[in-house]
């Protein structure tokens, strides 16, 4: 029986063996026999499988593309000691399996990849360079994007670093059966190619997505001012300044993106070259920069030794360098602040005068305060890394310890407020981003943080106030995330839904790198619209970005709310061996099972996510709104057992709780969840209360047609009071649409 599974796939094999056979067979075959001894050794302790050996190669497949790095790594250092010359390509994709094989494109990618290695290589694409990102013991460099043999899509490729290999580099590459593609895609090639498709199948619209070509600056331009500042290397013996160096390396992109006239790359896509083996030409084109800012850093006690030069990627020439060497104090800062400036110059930027002043700031006059602050962000960055909260407590007692010796360090009151809106305590984040305003109105950061606490309590008019304000203090090239966040914001209220779309699409302008989560902002607009056909195209295309949690947990809802149960189902069984997302798997598998009525089934999802050590019962705790809803639907499975005690303990506590966020701020979700509660209670005359309040605000992201197949509300569909509020929402949605695609036709508006 074939199957269908999403698997990290690896194929590996010797290099050069019929050579090696030809000139001594005996010892050949000792090589091939050592190599497939490593290999299963090693694939058993990483939960692979071994499908076939053929000859002096391999195909393996793993769960995760995690343990599949994991393992090459390992046999390839372990088969240095045997001299045996092993290239292994991975990648992760869509397989089908039955008793003898495995087939699809995933397979043939793999193959490709592999192909294109030297020995002591390891190939992988970028579905598994996403799954390893944040994992800080794989040293990973972007070779290029190639178009593979009989493989539809070009394809990126990185390499991992292997402990006593040298890293390939892309000249290095066997490539007679791949091309470099070495003009990057416009950030709108999904919305060209898929025009005609749009056109003919996304809820009928009699408009097609327009799309005006967007042109970036070549690296061969010269008055190209385009920079990218690499992270800093830590030279110091103990190689225990990670914080420090990032922190630097923070503090002078900080600066360069004062100056409007430079396009400054975000730290993001030059985290990639962290310790790179590429030269500076490649990293140039890979990142489509005219100019790079390199350094590194030497600490030992209160001495350091900071170096930093900036390079010409066209040419390779050094064009100023500079030295920091002396005690660790606010000179250290003096310094960076300097040689931004001389940045800017070397480049030939405009720089205006208000720039220059602001350049010459420093953020604090201790530089103890700088020392506590820039290990904050490096426990903020751990925690986002691992989702683990002892980081956030970590972060608190270094900010604070940053504002008991400087009272008004402003990127310690903007990490303060940071902390308490990732663990949900908006009223406490709108104080610190308040007191950052008090001290310095033109803070662009603080009215960030405002608008997304707002947004967060479902304030959205006073969110887009603040969105505003801060698109107002930047310049127009670096807003343009702020564009999609302000859209979002405009999607969510009823009487400015139409003003979403224009800031929408100013987010497909963006960076490649940024581009799921675009396209997962606007799907969830139209998810909201009710334009379903359209929010599944985009969640497909951010999902070819990036298969991560967010993309499943859209994608399978979109399915759930349209009663589209055995899709979802088959959906979550494609992607549940993505680890990483296994519980958000078995939270949808748990929804699914209860619309079904399949109590049974919903109580094993249960019982699995509390062996992975989680919970849906969440409390007041971080992504209060996104799980109460969770919390409540444990109360109804509790209720359909017979657990009456258990599941009225859970909805009490929900209730406290949604009422207390009531009086901060009416929100359609807290009184739709309320009307749940009551519904389940079965006290429907509350519950219809609840419900006509939400209804009066408006119903979200597709609830507006699930409540119809809900089975909490089961009971009430025969009410007419019921049937009325839920017609008068799908009516509401339908005239929405309706003056929208009017809109469209008279050429106001283009999707």
């Amino acid at each position: 029986m074939q199957q269908r599974r999403l698997m990290a796939i690896m194929f590996s094999d010797i290099v050069g063996y019929t050579a090696m056979m030809e000139k001594n067979e005996d010892d050949g075959k000792l090589k091939a026999q050592q190599y497939r001894t490593i290999l299963e050794k090693k694939i058993l302790t990483h939960d692979g499988a071994i499908i076939h050996h053929y000859g002096d190669g391999s195909l393996t497949t793993f769960k995760s593309s995690v343990e599949a790095v994991q393992c090459a790594k390992e046999v390839q250092m372990a088969l240095k000691d045997f001299d045996i010359p092993v290239r292994i390509g991975i990648h992760l994709g869509d397989i089908s399996i039955d008793d003898k094989d495995v087939y699809g494109d995933g397979v043939n990618i793999a193959s490709r990849i592999e192909s294109m290695g030297i020995s002591g290589s390891i190939l992988i694409t970028k579905r598994v360079h996403e799954d390893i990102r944040n994992h800080l013991e794989f040293v990973t460099v972007f070779l290029g994007k190639y178009k593979l043999k009989n493989v539809s899509a070009p394809i990126e490729i990185f390499a991992i670093g292997v402990e006593g290999h040298p890293l390939p580099t892309r000249n290095l590459l066997h490539t007679d059966k791949a091309i470099l593609e070495t003009k990057k895609p416009n950030s709108l090639t999904f919305i060209k190619m898929h025009k005609k498709w749009i056109f003919l199948s996304a809820v009928l619209l009699t408009a097609v997505f327009v799309t005006i070509p967007l042109t970036r600056p070549s690296s061969n331009d010269q008055n190209d001012k385009s920079i990218a500042v690499l992270p800093f290397r830590d030279d110091s013996p103990e190689k225990n300044n990670e914080a420090l160096c990032n922190g630097i390396q923070y503090e002078l992109l900080n600066n360069l993106q004062k100056v409007a006239d430079l396009n400054v790359k975000s730290a993001t896509s030059a985290e990639q070259y962290r310790n790179p083996a590429l030269n500076i030409s490649k990293i140039g084109n890979a990142l489509e920069v005219a100019y790079l800012l390199e350094g590194a850093v030497q600490k030992h006690g209160d001495m350091i030794r900071l170096h930093i030069q900036l390079i010409d990627t066209k040419t390779g020439d050094h064009l100023w360098a500079e030295k920091y060497d002396g005690k660790y104090s606010i000179d250290l800062l003096s310094f960076q602040s300097k040689a931004a400036t001389k940045v800017v110059s070397s480049i030939e930027a405009i720089i205006t005068p208000e720039e220059k002043i602001s350049l010459q700031k420093i953020p604090t006059n201790d530089i103890r305060a700088y020392d506590y602050v820039i290990r904050g962000h490096h426990e903020i960055l751990l925690y986002w890394r691992t989702l683990d909260v002892e980081h956030l407590g970590r972060a608190h007692n270094l900010y604070d310890q940053a504002l008991r010796i400087d009272p008004i360090y402003l990127q310690a009151l903007a990490g303060k407020g940071g902390i308490f809106m990732a663990e949900n305590k908006l009223d406490s984040a709108i104080f610190y981003a308040d007191k950052i305003l008090s001290i310095d109105r033109e803070y662009s950061d603080a009215y960030r943080l405002k608008a997304d606490c707002y947004f967060f309590l479902g304030n959205y008019e006073v969110a887009i106030k603040h969105y505003t304000d801060q698109i107002n203090l930047l310049p127009a090239k670096k807003v343009l995330w702020n564009h999609v966040s302000l859209g979002r914001a405009y999607g969510f209220t009823k009487d400015y839904t139409f003003q979403a779309i224009p800031h929408l699409k100013k987010g497909l302008e963006m960076d490649n790198e940024h581009l799921h989560a675009v396209y997962l902002t606007n799907g969830s607009y139209y998810l909201n619209m009710g334009y379903y056909d359209m929010a599944k195209a985009y969640f497909q295309k951010s999902l070819n970005e990036i298969t991560g949690c967010p993309q499943i947990s859209v994608y399978v809802w979109l399915l759930v709310v349209q009663g589209h149960y055995e899709e979802a189902l088959q959906f979550l069984e494609s992607m549940c061996n993505y680890q990483k997302c296994q519980n958000i798997c078995h939270k949808y598998r748990f929804h699914i099972y209860l619309a079904q009525k399949e109590f049974e089934q919903a109580a094993i999802q249960i019982n699995q996510l509390s062996k992975n050590g989680s919970t849906l019962y969440l409390g007041e705790g971080m992504w209060f709104k996104q799980h109460i809803g969770d919390s409540i639907m444990l109360a109804y499975l509790q209720k359909e057992l017979g657990l009456i005690e258990e599941s009225n303990q859970i909805l009490d506590h929900s209730s406290q709780t949604l009422i207390k966020q009531l009086e901060k701020h009416s929100t359609w979700w807290c009184n739709f969840y309320l009307s749940m509660i009551h519904a389940i209670k079965e006290e429907n005359d509350k519950a219809l209360q609840y419900l006509s309040t939400a209804a009066a605000l408006g119903f979200q992201i597709g609830w507006h047609d699930y409540i119809n197949i809900h089975p909490v509300f089961e009971n009430l569909r025969s009410n007419p009071q019921f049937n009325e509020i839920v017609k008068h929402a799908q009516n509401e949605k339908a005239e929405i649409r309706a003056r929208l695609n009017e809109r469209v036709e008279k050429g106001e508006f283009v999707l």
